[in-house]
């Protein structure tokens, strides 16, 4: 029975981490979703902890742009 639960929560992972955005449009993301580039913390969803919004600043030319982050 032991057996049984580790290949169920194996299985279970291997697809959780096989779900990824296929389409380009769709928010329904693993991983990959930090660092992305964001207007607002609508745009950081998935199942992923960076789920908010954060401006950010260049540190070569000091321009300033929004991605998704855990921590500001």
């Amino acid at each position: 029975m032991a057996q049984v639960n580790k290949f169920v929560i194996f299985f279970v992972l291997l697809l959780a981490i096989a779900i990824v955005d296929m389409s380009g449009s769709s928010k329904l993301q693993v991983m990959a979703s930090c660092s992305d580039r964001c207007s607002s913390n609508s745009d950081c969803t998935g199942f992923t902890l960076c789920r908010f919004c954060f401006q950010r600043t260049n540190p070569f030319d000091d321009t300033k742009y929004s991605e998704c982050g855990f921590l500001p």
